[in-house]
């Protein structure tokens, strides 16, 4: 049963449940509530001390916070930790993409929940393992996704601490964790290291991981080294007989850092002839 209510917000809170456990961006939120007000409401269930934990809204509702509103809607809805849970995940799968990292530990915990309630087959199983895989097809069922996706969700959420906050602070999208996957434990970090410090197109480190694949040693350093290397050959581009711009490749990665470096040569060579 559902009941639509305009609720005090300090009777809300974020409770254990909600999916989003990184930092959320609210400024798009509050500009449209501080002239409209929380349009969409916030759908909550009621707990045992006559607080309500929020299921789904947590930016609505920070964002709400933050502006120092003293009402909001809410949606109440009686759910228990499983079916909040689901409703979470399904609902940040439709609306916006998740930081994976969140994303991941939330379909983990589902995975887990249903390999540990499913009826047991009535042969023997034969891998302790079988379990898994049978909450993996219950949890691409509700979510709509297929197997490989959330059994490699499910990887995702047991890797290390240092890699999982290294994957959620670069905003890692689902075919870039592919790739680091496919690299070995100990090499992880040195790949996501490079990452925070260089930015590189698609096309850049899916070649940087090929040539580590193919290479002997299987050094990430010593590939990126080598791979730095080459991204920073000059290459010189005309604009016209009179004028040549020397341009670094690796600077070229971007539109808008070629377009403010032809810019900036084009003023210079002007104010030159003008002088």
């Amino acid at each position: 049963m559902l009941e639509f209510r305009m609720m005090p917000i300090e009777k809300l809170y974020v409770g254990h449940i909600n999916m989003r456990k990184s930092m959320l961006d609210t400024i798009e939120i509050e500009e449209t509530a501080k002239k409209y007000g929380i349009l969409e409401p916030i759908t909550v269930r009621p707990d045992k001390e006559g607080m309500f934990e929020v299921i789904m809204g947590q930016r609505r509702f920070l964002g709400a916070k933050r502006l120092g509103l003293k009402e909001v809607p809410v949606l109440i809805r009686k759910l228990n930790d499983i079916e909040s849970l689901e409703v979470s995940v399904i609902e940040n799968i439709t609306k916006e993409q998740p930081n994976l990292v969140d994303f991941a530990e939330s379909i983990k915990k589902l995975v887990d929940y249903y390999r540990n309630i499913l009826p047991k087959l009535a042969v023997p199983i034969v891998r302790k393992e079988y379990n898994i895989y049978a909450g993996v097809k219950r949890v691409s069922e509700i979510l709509g996704k297929n197997r490989r996706y959330v059994w490699m969700m499910y990887n995702l959420a047991s890797y290390s601490k240092l890699v999982k906050q290294a994957i959620s602070s670069l905003r890692v999208d689902y075919h870039l964790f592919l790739i680091i996957k496919s690299i070995p434990d100990k090499e992880k970090m040195v790949f996501l290291d490079f990452l925070k410090t260089n930015h590189i197109i698609r096309g850049e480190y899916e070649h940087l991981i090929r040539t580590y694949n193919k290479s002997k040693e299987k050094d990430m350093k010593k590939t990126i080294e080598d791979f730095l290397k080459h991204v920073k050959i000059r290459k010189t581009i005309s604009i016209s007989k009179d004028l040549n711009i020397r341009l670094n490749t690796y600077s070229v990665l971007k539109k808008i850092q070629v377009n403010l470096i032809i810019e900036a040569a084009l003023n210079e060579y002007f104010s030159k002839r003008e002088n």
